[in-house]
């Protein structure tokens, strides 16, 4: 393995670190004072662009892997379309219910009308995050 690829690697194993903290701390208690107000403060900012950048960093993988891995191998294709889907639940479930400063407490009294609830989103997330450890260890179609 080339530096570049090592490179790589430690940057895709720290972004994805950095943009799954709000599936560990969103289920701490503590309302506004504790795992909400974290995560209204720091998901655009910080978790957003740490789940785009994981998979920017995937991608650059592959090309630095030496011919190693390839695009049309059937994890890597898997793991793009998880990694697709983490963005979008990510992006339209979880996001818009902390930036808009709703609470999971005001979501749950259904105050939050007709959007879906952000524990929802964050169980979604879980399972997608499950998966893409499945498909990162095993490599299937590898």
């Amino acid at each position: 393995m080339s530096t570049t690829y090592k490179i790589f690697f430690f940057l895709h194993i720290a972004s994805i670190v950095v943009a799954f903290a709000p599936a560990a701390i969103g289920v701490l208690p503590g309302g506004d004072e504790g795992a909400a107000a974290v995560l209204r403060r720091a998901g655009r900012v910080v978790y957003a662009p740490a789940l785009i950048l994981a998979g920017l960093f995937g991608i650059l993988l592959v090309v630095t892997s030496d011919d190693v891995w390839e695009f049309s191998d059937t994890w890597i294709s898997l793991a793009f379309l998880v990694w697709i889907a983490m963005n979008g639940v990510f992006h339209a479930m979880v996001l818009p219910t902390y930036t808009r400063g709703r609470t999971r407490r005001a979501w749950r009294s259904g105050r939050g009308g007709a959007a879906v609830d952000v524990d929802t989103g964050l169980a979604i997330l879980t399972v997608l995050f499950l998966v893409m450890l499945y498909l990162m260890i095993w490599k299937p179609g590898a």
